[in-house]
């Protein structure tokens, strides 16, 4: 299951940012992480370690919304850019099989939603 390694890149970085909040009574309500289609990750696992990986921290019981980006190719013979499905790497204009991917691939935290506790002031 490789969603819980890529879980404890995904909590590192959380608890990270949270360590850099100005307010020191700041708590995640919702983490939001974008995944390319062409990483695999099954999406109920990625949540399910996230909820084991941040129990006893700053980030207990806030909730990880995965956001999916598609993959997108782009062909090097027409110049034709659009969505692929995994395992069909052609060109849906010209049929070419020389396609970059230039989508799909993408791992990487969009946000972070706060409750600030405004007692601290």
């Amino acid at each position: 299951m490789h969603e819980f390694s890529i879980c404890r890149s995904i909590v590192d970085g959380v608890l990270a940012e949270l360590a850099k909040a100005e307010r020191g009574g700041a708590r995640p309500l919702r983490v939001r992480v974008v995944a390319g289609e062409f990483r695999q990750l099954v999406p109920d696992y990625l949540c399910r370690a996230y909820g084991i990986l941040t129990s006893g921290t700053p980030a207990e019981g806030s909730t990880l919304e995965i956001k999916a980006a598609p993959i997108i190719g782009e062909c090097r013979d027409c110049g034709w850019r659009g969505n692929l499905a995994v395992g069909e790497f052609w060109c849906r204009s010209c049929e070419s099989v020389k396609i970059d991917l230039v989508g799909g691939m993408e791992l990487h935290l969009e946000s972070i939603e706060l409750e600030i506790d405004d007692d601290d002031t």
